[in-house]
């Protein structure tokens, strides 16, 4: 897949997906995170979101896009505790 897909601008992101985030309410968990572009979509919309991504250079990508809460962990190890 194209890099620019991981890392798109507010107007490049389909309007499906600004639909969905903005139904988005409480305290959310993007699950696979990717490059976080859903999570700080979502903190810019000022909901409390946490970005959860296995892949720790992935998980380092986020937090330097300045994602407040990121987990470099999987997600079912996180649903046991």
């Amino acid at each position: 897949m194209p890099v620019k897909i991981y890392f798109p601008f507010d107007e490049e992101m389909p309007e499906l997906e600004w639909i969905a985030l903005q139904q988005c309410r409480g305290k959310i968990l993007d699950i696979g995170a990717g490059a976080g572009s859903h999570a700080l979509a979502l903190q810019q919309l000022g909901q409390d979101v946490t970005a959860l991504e296995i892949s720790p250079l992935a998980s380092e990508v986020i937090k330097a896009r300045a994602s407040n809460k990121v987990l470099c962990e999987m997600c079912f190890r996180l649903a046991a505790r």
